[in-house]
């Protein structure tokens, strides 16, 4: 007769069925491994795409600052992490076009869109954009072509069709088309700028007013773009001493590098003295008593401005 018990062969009925599950557990780890292998080619694409977009604020706010050396070494950290993510793509496409780069890359760029079927309205107008600026019209009107009509309102694409208006002799048409596609974001610091090109030297005095009031709003923020209304602003001609005096105080009060405020503030002197010439003296020897503790090195700026 057996007499002996789970204690005296050693196992218990619990461990008994844990050694049986044994196998079960180790085929299930297996099986997870195998899934694992093969959804690491699906997940790292996502992983490394992931972690391209996070540089893609600081990225767009280089460029948006004209930081063009900040914005190119963010550029290619995004590129070094996943070269064809789309976002990734349209962040560096917009760099490269900011910062007026060559067209051959934006046009390549933009052809690594299409072949991913993530190419927009957008990024077609802008295609054809890089086309006229390599003289190739037929290539352009084809790309304009190939918007679909709801969007060639866009502002890219009203640019492109300025462009081709432009190659076509249409002058006066090109203009207004393109004034059109600058109104549809003034907030855009570059279209601010382009159109106080064209509106100052317009014939129409309501233009002229409407992109001056533009200007001052831009001029008294403590922002890059600020600087840029402030120089439009000082060449005008109808600038008067009171509004030369609030934008000299608007130059000393930006938070901009140096170097930028001091080439501004002297454009803001050159106009003083232009609408007060009897005060030239006066605005020279207190512009010069101000760079006496200046070092002999850091003079050239004065000097430069002095001799012009």
């Amino acid at each position: 007769m057996n007499t002996s018990s789970p204690e005296v062969s050693g196992q218990n009925p619990q461990q008994k069925g844990e050694m049986r599950s044994l196998p079960w557990l180790f085929a299930a780890m297996l099986a997870a491994g195998v899934a694992c292998w093969f959804a690491v080619p699906h997940v790292m694409p996502a992983i490394k795409g992931w972690l391209a977009r996070r540089h893609l604020p600081a990225l767009e706010r280089h460029a948006r600052e004209h930081d063009w050396p900040k914005a190119l070494e963010v550029m290619q950290d995004a590129r070094r992490w996943a070269p064809s993510d789309p976002a990734a793509l349209h962040a560096c496409i917009q760099f490269i076009h900011s910062a007026g780069g060559d067209p051959r890359t934006v046009l390549s760029l933009i052809r690594e869109l299409q072949q991913q079927n993530a190419a927009t309205s957008e990024d077609i107008a802008l295609l054809g954009r890089m086309h006229v600026r390599l003289n190739d019209s037929a290539k352009a009107r084809a790309a304009f072509e190939q918007i679909p009509e709801k969007d060639r309102k866009g502002v890219l694409a009203l640019q492109l069709y300025a462009d081709l208006l432009a190659a076509d002799g249409k002058k006066d048409e090109s203009a207004e088309v393109r004034r059109e596609a600058l109104l549809t974001d003034l907030e855009n610091p570059d279209n601010l700028v382009q159109l106080a090109a064209l509106d100052l030297r317009s014939n129409d005095p309501g233009r002229r007013t409407t992109i001056r009031s533009h200007l001052w709003q831009a001029a008294r923020k403590k922002d890059r773009m600020a600087l840029s209304a402030i120089e439009l602003l000082a060449a005008t001609h109808d600038l008067t001493a009171p509004q030369a005096d609030e934008l000299l105080r608007l130059v000393d009060d930006n938070p901009a590098a140096k170097l930028e405020i001091t080439r501004r503030r002297f454009m803001v002197l050159s106009a003083q003295m232009r609408i007060s010439p009897h005060l030239r003296e006066d605005i020279l020897q207190a512009e010069i008593q101000r760079w006496n503790n200046r070092l002999p090195g850091e003079m050239s700026p004065l000097a430069d401005w002095l001799a012009s």
